[in-house]
């Protein structure tokens, strides 16, 4: 099995390109098969590639279109409170279950936070219903 080529130059050669193989027709065949299936497979992922670098260049060129256009944003407008200092204010506390003033994953107590607690406002109004008597000329 180890024989050298006459063609070749025995300094230039590396050391494999001395030693001959025998294969069976049916390995060569099988080789033959594997190689064009992993071509097929990198032309396959080559095609991919294309379009994945076509889809990142259209989201990139989206993103600086987006950046270069002045931003034009629409501020829901909040309705302002109408300060009240005529009213009367009552300050009423709710207390919670004991099993939900604790957290329910770790089951320490909740300590209380003033500034993230919630508290609501309520305008109590008094309504009255009555009878409007208006004449009615006619001409």
């Amino acid at each position: 099995m180890t024989s050298q080529p006459a063609s070749h130059d025995a300094e230039q050669a590396s050391p494999f390109s001395q030693e001959w193989l025998t294969l069976s027709k049916q390995e060569k065949i099988s080789l033959i098969h594997q190689a064009n299936y992993w071509k097929a497979q990198h032309a396959l992922l080559k095609q991919k590639i294309i379009v994945l670098e076509e889809q990142n260049q259209y989201k990139d060129a989206k993103i600086k279109d987006l950046q270069s256009k002045p931003r034009t944003t629409v501020r829901k407008r909040r309705s302002r409170r109408i300060p009240r200092p005529d009213l009367p204010v009552i300050l009423q506390t709710q207390d919670l279950a004991e099993d939900d003033k604790k957290c329910a994953v770790c089951g320490l107590p909740h300590l209380p936070t003033p500034a993230l607690d919630e508290s609501n406002d309520y305008i109590e109004v008094e309504v009255r219903v009555y009878i409007l008597d208006v004449p009615v000329f006619l001409t």
